[in-house]
Order: C-alpha cells, then structure tokens, then sequence
C-alpha cells in the first residue's frame, strides 16, 4: 500500500519540508557561530602573540643600550639593529593583522622612534667614549618618558585587545551554545511531531485495513446477492429442467413394476426402460452439476488452466431451457479449445451474467440470437458475448459498468452483475469492456491464456450448439 493511500499527502510533504528547512537553517546558524568562533581565535592569537613580541623586543633593545653603557662596549650595535628591525616587521604585521579583522576601523600609533632616537644617541656617546653622558642620556626624564610612554600605550592596547578578544568570543560561544540547544529542541519536536505522524500514519493504515477487509465482505455479498438473483430468475427454468427428467423416470419405473406385476417382462423393454432412465439421470446430474457451481464461492479457489469450452458448457447448461423456451437462436463459435488461467467457478459466473444480460436484451424482439465467439490473439483470449438486442444507448455507457445501475425493471436486476464481473476479470488480469465499434451490443472479456495442442481448426469444427438452436 502506497504511503499516500494511507497519509494526507499535504501534511506529509509540509512535515518533510519543515523538518528540512528548519534543520538546515539551525544547522546553518550553528555553522555559522562556529565559523566565527574558529575565526576569532585564529585571527586573534597572531595579533596577541605579535603584541606579546613587540613588548619582548622593546625589553630586549632598552637592556642592550644599558649593558653597552655599563660595560662600555660596541658589541651588541648590531644586535640592536637586528632586533630593531625585527620591531618594525612585527610592528606592520600586526597593523595589517588589525586591519584585516577590524576592516581597518581600528587604528594604532605603537611608534618607537622617540625611543629609538635617544638609545642611537647613547650609542654615539658610547662610540665615542663619552660612557657617563650616556648614561646620563638613558636615565634622563626624556628617555624615561618617552618609553613610559611606549610601554602604557602598548600595554593598554594588549589589555583592550584581549578585552575584544575575551567578549567575542564569549559572545561565539553564546551563539554556539544558543543555536545547538534551540537545535536540540527542534529536534525535540520534530520527533514529537514525526511520533503523532507515525501514530497517525499506523492509525490510517490499519483503518484502511479493516476498510479493505469491510469492502471485500461487502464485495463478497454483493456477488452472492447477484447469484442469488440470477438463481432466482433461472429458478423456473431449472425446476423445469429437472421435473421432466423426472417424470420421465417415474413413467420408465411404473411401467417396469407393471411389467414384473403382470409376470410379463419383456427384456428388450425392460432394457430400453433402463437405459432411459440412466440418460435421464445424466441429464439431472449436469444440471445440479452446473447449479452447483454457480452456487459455489470460487474466491479462494487457485488460478489454473481452464478450457473455456467446457466452462461454456457447463454454464449454458442452466440457461438452455430458458433460451429454448424463448425461441433464441444460441451460437457458439471460435478457438473452442482455447485455454485461459483462471478460476472455473468465477469465470462461469462472468458467462453466465452476460449470457444473461443478453437474454433479456434480445427477449421479445423479432429478431432474436446471442452469439459466444472466442478468438486467440497473441498471449490472451478473447471471449466476444454479442446479441441482436437494441443496444446500449450512448448516454449511459460509461455508466453500465458502476455498482447497482440497471436498466431492467424492478425485480429483473440488481445492478451488480457488470460491475461485479469486471471486478473478478481484473483480479485475473484481464479487462472486461463494451466494444461500442460493433454494430450489434458486443461485451469483450480478455484473459491471459494460450491454444491447446488440438488447435483451433479442429475446434472451429466442433460447436456447443453452433448456429444452431440450442436444445
């Protein structure tokens, strides 16, 4: 059973679409809290390692100047020029780090020159060997000045940094924090609501379960009320068909006991007596056999190769009496042993309704014949019922084949009979249809099958009755 047999299709597909889109959004803001918290510390540890240099450097420097003054030596100049140089390359790099992150909103002045400039200065004095003036010149106001200076604007901007830092990415981690718990309770619902999805989904299923198992039951009674009906029309006609059997045979004993009451047997009467009454029984015995089959449920019988002459036969047996009473000429022509997969039982009751039905069409006209014409064609058979009735008006054959629509007047009909044959037709695979290109009323049943090893010419030549009038 198809999942949209047994859930509205609307809420289905918006349960999908909302859990979809609603997880993918959530999944996509958490990404994105993410994103920025990896960003933020990959960005921010180069721009704090960098300030943390930039200080080291500026210690460095200012201990290389003092210790040349003390020791009065010129070694370590080119270590100052080294590590100066290492400054201002660390020094652009976190000015380009700042503008990078901060899209060049955030500015820096982190200048050393003013430092710079006075240990040169100290430098020369000491080249020179003027060592107390340098280290006047290191000790003096300015110097301590300008690099107090340096040192609480570099130290201000490491602490505003790590401020920034420290608030962005606690603000990351809120963001993540918030969109993986709004996430859990999505999800939370979503399970909750895919839960009554799933309870509803098993509730329709097994609602239509029972309603499948109730339009079976109600299926299998209207094809026992349809063959109770047509038992009921063919009621006289085989009250018929089995009284005068009957009496034949009560005439056949009461003549024999007469015999043998009178001492006279007359062996070649006795034996014609017989006879008679055995034929007779024969007779009774196909019309049950065929009332019998009629009567009979064949829903659980298998599918099996069933040749289709002889379940005409036996089905023509229950309506011959009828026909013959009503002066209708019955044909039976075609591939008579051709051979279809069905259930005999079903398969009669198909025949018997439209031989049915064609009856009553073709009851009471001057001109009066039902035709049974059974053709091969490729891996199906057809079985072509046609009579010389007046048709099935235009305006009303695409409603023929609908539950409970009849034509026939009250009593005659229950209006199960087509729609009850084209239900057990498609159940074997076939299709049952009024082919309105033929001049005369034609119902066409198709069955899977094939042509018996006799072959079909043979078969033309044999007829339950062909072209003849049915006796």
């Amino acid at each position: 059973m198809k999942i949209k047999e047994i859930l509205p299709t609307k809420y289905f597909w918006v349960a999908i679409l909302l859990t979809f889109g609603l997880v993918t959004g959530l999944m996509h803001r958490l990404w994105l809290s993410h994103s920025v918290l990896q960003n933020t510390q990959s960005q921010f540890i180069p721009i704090l390692e960098l300030s943390g240099i930039i200080l080291k450097l500026d210690e460095k420097m200012n201990h290389m100047v003092t210790n040349a003054a003390y020791s009065k030596s010129m070694e370590n100049r080119t270590f100052y020029d080294s590590y100066e140089n290492a400054f201002d390359v660390s020094l652009q790099d976190l000015e380009s780090l700042l503008n990078e992150y901060y899209s060049g909103q955030f500015h820096i002045d982190l200048s050393r020159k003013p430092v710079v400039a006075l240990e040169k200065a100290a430098y020369e004095k000491i080249k020179l060997g003027q060592y107390d003036q340098a280290l006047k010149l290191l000790e003096s106001e300015d110097y301590m000045v300008a690099r107090a200076e340096f040192l609480e604007y570099a130290q201000g901007l490491v602490e505003e940094l790590n401020q920034d830092v420290q608030r962005t990415l606690q603000e990351s981690e809120a963001s993540v924090r918030h969109s993986f718990f709004v996430l859990l309770l999505f999800l939370l619902f979503s399970f909750v609501v895919w839960l009554w999805l799933f309870k509803t989904l098993q509730a329709n299923f097994s609602a239509r379960q029972r309603l499948a198992v109730e339009v079976e039951t109600q299926r299998a009674k209207s094809i026992e009320t349809s063959k109770l009906a047509s038992l009921g029309e063919m009621a006289g006609g085989i009250a018929h068909e089995i009284n005068n059997p009957l009496a034949i045979i009560e005439g056949r004993a009461h003549n024999m006991k007469r015999m043998l009451n009178n001492g006279t047997v007359d062996v070649e009467l006795m034996n014609k007596s017989l006879n008679s009454i055995m034929s007779t029984t024969g007779r009774i015995h196909k019309t049950v056999r065929a009332l019998l089959t009629i009567a009979r449920s064949g829903d659980e019988d298998p599918l099996e190769m069933v040749p289709i002459n002889r379940v005409i036969e036996d089905t023509l047996e229950m309506l011959g009496r009828k026909i013959e009473n009503h002066q209708i000429s019955l044909r039976v022509t075609g591939d008579l042993n051709c051979v279809v997969r069905a259930r005999w039982v079903q398969l009669s009751q198909v025949i018997l309704n439209l031989a049915q039905n064609a009856f009553h069409a073709v009851d009471g006209h001057h001109t009066r014949w039902i035709q049974i014409h059974i053709k091969k064609r490729q891996d199906w058979v057809e079985i072509r019922v046609s009579d010389s009735g007046p048709g099935v008006p235009e305006a009303i054959r695409n409603k023929i084949m609908e539950p409970f629509f009849t034509t026939k007047g009250v009593g005659h009909g229950t209006g199960l009979g087509l729609s009850i044959s084209m239900s057990i037709i498609e159940d074997h695979g076939g299709r049952l249809y009024l082919d309105e290109t033929e001049k005369h009323t034609t119902f066409v049943v198709l069955l899977p099958g094939q042509v018996s090893e006799q072959g079909s010419d043979e078969a033309s030549d044999e007829s339950l009755g062909a072209d003849k009038q049915t006796a």
